[in-house]
Protein backbone atom coordinates (compact mmCIF):
# COMPACT_ATOMS: atom_id res chain seq x y z
CA UNK A 1 0.00 0.00 0.00
CA UNK A 2 2.85 2.41 0.70
CA UNK A 3 5.08 1.40 -2.20
CA UNK A 4 5.43 5.03 -3.33
CA UNK A 5 6.66 6.02 0.13
CA UNK A 6 10.10 4.44 0.08
CA UNK A 7 12.77 6.91 -0.84
CA UNK A 8 15.42 9.29 0.33
CA UNK A 9 13.82 9.91 3.74
CA UNK A 10 13.04 13.61 3.31
CA UNK A 11 10.45 14.70 5.85
CA UNK A 12 8.07 16.37 3.35
CA UNK A 13 8.00 13.26 1.21
CA UNK A 14 7.39 11.12 4.29
CA UNK A 15 4.54 13.39 5.35
CA UNK A 16 2.91 13.18 1.90
CA UNK A 17 3.27 9.40 1.94
CA UNK A 18 1.71 9.17 5.39
CA UNK A 19 -1.18 11.45 4.33
CA UNK A 20 -1.65 9.43 1.17
CA UNK A 21 -1.83 6.17 3.14
CA UNK A 22 -4.35 7.56 5.63
CA UNK A 23 -6.52 9.06 2.89
CA UNK A 24 -6.49 5.83 0.84
CA UNK A 25 -7.65 3.86 3.87
CA UNK A 26 -10.34 6.44 4.66
CA UNK A 27 -11.63 6.49 1.08
CA UNK A 28 -11.57 2.71 0.73
CA UNK A 29 -12.94 1.54 4.08
CA UNK A 30 -15.02 4.50 5.25
CA UNK A 31 -16.44 5.84 2.00
CA UNK A 32 -19.84 6.34 3.64
CA UNK A 33 -18.29 9.31 5.48
CA UNK A 34 -18.37 11.12 2.14
CA UNK A 35 -21.94 10.24 1.12
CA UNK A 36 -23.43 13.74 1.48
CA UNK A 37 -25.78 14.16 -1.44
CA UNK A 38 -26.50 16.07 -3.49
CA UNK A 39 -23.30 18.15 -3.55
CA UNK A 40 -20.75 15.89 -1.78
CA UNK A 41 -18.94 18.93 -0.38
CA UNK A 42 -16.50 17.03 1.85
CA UNK A 43 -15.37 14.69 -0.90
CA UNK A 44 -15.03 17.53 -3.39
CA UNK A 45 -13.01 19.56 -0.88
CA UNK A 46 -10.75 16.58 -0.14
CA UNK A 47 -10.42 15.85 -3.85
CA UNK A 48 -9.35 19.43 -4.56
CA UNK A 49 -6.67 19.16 -1.85
CA UNK A 50 -5.43 15.86 -3.28
CA UNK A 51 -5.32 17.25 -6.84
CA UNK A 52 -3.03 20.05 -5.65
CA UNK A 53 -0.93 18.11 -3.13
CA UNK A 54 -0.73 14.64 -4.67
CA UNK A 55 -1.39 14.89 -8.42
CA UNK A 56 -1.20 11.61 -10.31
CA UNK A 57 -1.32 9.55 -7.13
CA UNK A 58 -3.35 6.45 -6.37
CA UNK A 59 -5.27 8.36 -3.71
CA UNK A 60 -6.24 10.96 -6.32
CA UNK A 61 -7.59 8.18 -8.52
CA UNK A 62 -9.54 6.69 -5.59
CA UNK A 63 -11.10 10.04 -4.66
CA UNK A 64 -12.13 10.72 -8.26
CA UNK A 65 -13.59 7.23 -8.64
CA UNK A 66 -15.55 7.50 -5.39
CA UNK A 67 -17.03 10.84 -6.43
CA UNK A 68 -18.16 9.39 -9.77
CA UNK A 69 -19.68 6.37 -8.03
CA UNK A 70 -21.55 8.46 -5.47
CA UNK A 71 -22.86 10.87 -8.10
CA UNK A 72 -24.12 7.96 -10.21
CA UNK A 73 -25.75 6.41 -7.16
CA UNK A 74 -27.43 9.71 -6.34
CA UNK A 75 -28.92 9.93 -9.84
CA UNK A 76 -30.24 6.37 -9.60
CA UNK A 77 -31.92 6.75 -6.19
CA UNK A 78 -35.28 8.54 -6.08
CA UNK A 79 -35.24 11.69 -4.02
CA UNK A 80 -37.14 11.82 -0.73
CA UNK A 81 -39.66 14.24 -2.26
CA UNK A 82 -40.40 11.85 -5.12
CA UNK A 83 -40.77 8.93 -2.74
CA UNK A 84 -43.13 10.86 -0.45
CA UNK A 85 -45.20 11.97 -3.43
CA UNK A 86 -45.61 8.38 -4.61
CA UNK A 87 -46.71 7.23 -1.15
CA UNK A 88 -49.47 9.88 -1.02
CA UNK A 89 -51.02 8.79 -4.34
Amino acid sequence: MVSDCHGDGKSLKQLKCAMSSVLKIWLEFYSTDFHEPPEFHSLKFLSAYIHVSMPGSEVERKADLLLVQLEKLEHLEPSEAETEGEEEE
